[in-house]
């Protein structure tokens, strides 16, 4: 795990806990929690893109240099979150895994 990023456990727990809030709080506490991914689309810029090989999903965050997906299964909407700001933060979204 990087220095300054929370546990996958931390997380899970931090986001448990906005689903028992007012809808107004329950945005403020999720946007918390999508702050706690800007790394992809800040210093890690350059590795990350939205896969969405089909137009009816979501998408997910695929590294390019790791050649991995980033899975975050703990929460929907927080999921969403990221990938929505990752798009709107001007990363590419590609159909298909880059070469």
């Amino acid at each position: 795990m990087q220095k300054g990023r929370p546990s996958v456990e931390t997380q899970h727990a931090e986001v448990g806990e906005c689903s028992r809030m007012s809808l107004e709080r329950y945005r403020g506490c999720m946007g918390e929690h999508v702050d706690d991914y800007t790394y992809l689309w800040t210093s890690e810029r350059e590795e990350w893109v939205v896969l969405r090989a089909d137009p009816d999903d979501l998408g997910l965050p695929y590294n390019r240099r790791s050649r991995g997906v980033l899975l975050i299964d703990e929460d929907e909407a927080l999921a969403a979150a990221v990938v929505h700001r990752m798009a709107a933060e001007g990363l590419p979204v590609v159909e298909k895994v880059p070469d």
